[in-house]
Formats: C-alpha cells, sequence, structure tokens
C-alpha cells in the first residue's frame, strides 16, 4: 500500500482516515471524481450558515497570526521551505505527472 508522509512518520492511507486526516479513501482513479462529488454537495448547503461555520472553524487558525506569535510562524514557514519539505513536494508532483 502506498503510504504518506505525515509530519515525519509514515502514515497508511488506513491510519490517515481513522486519525481524521481524510475524510475518505477513494481509488485513484476516482479522486477527482470524489473531489468533485464533495464539492457539488457542499454547494447545496446553506451559504451563510457555512459561511459563519467556517469563519468558527477557522477562528484558531486566525488567533495564531493576530497574537503575534512570530518565532513560531517564522519556525513553520522555515519547515515548509525546507529542503526535506520542497523535496518531498517535487517527488509528489513527479508520482502525480506519471499518473
Amino acid at each position: 500500500a502506498e503510504r504518506l508522509c505525515v509530519g515525519g512518520p509514515l502514515v497508511s492511507p488506513a491510519e490517515a482516515l481513522r486519525l481524521g486526516l481524510v475524510d475518505e479513501l477513494a481509488p485513484p482513479e476516482r479522486v477527482v471524481e470524489r473531489a468533485v462529488e464533495w464539492c457539488r454537495s457542499l454547494l447545496v448547503l446553506p451559504p451563510v450558515a457555512m459561511a459563519s461555520t467556517r469563519r468558527l472553524v477557522r477562528a484558531g487558525l486566525a488567533s495564531l497570526f493576530a497574537e503575534g506569535n512570530e518565532d513560531e510562524l517564522a519556525g513553520l514557514v522555515d519547515q515548509w521551505f525546507s529542503d526535506e519539505t520542497q523535496g518531498a513536494l517535487r517527488a509528489l508532483v513527479e508520482r502525480l505527472k506519471k499518473k
């Protein structure tokens, strides 16, 4: 089974699902179709309630940026642009190009 890297250790797709890192698993040939279906299911939900929910859910993230945690944010940015992360992202892009 293919594995994905999440924060260092390798996590199987089933484990990612169990941990709530992904909403569902789909065979590679159905990923785009399922993503479109999921997006369409969101479009029928009440837009005002959805927007309010998004704001509430994202409030914690917004407060992180508003509270002036510059050191923590700088560390996050450094990790995102590290050779390790960028190399993993390039490898992922190359794998996806082959499919």
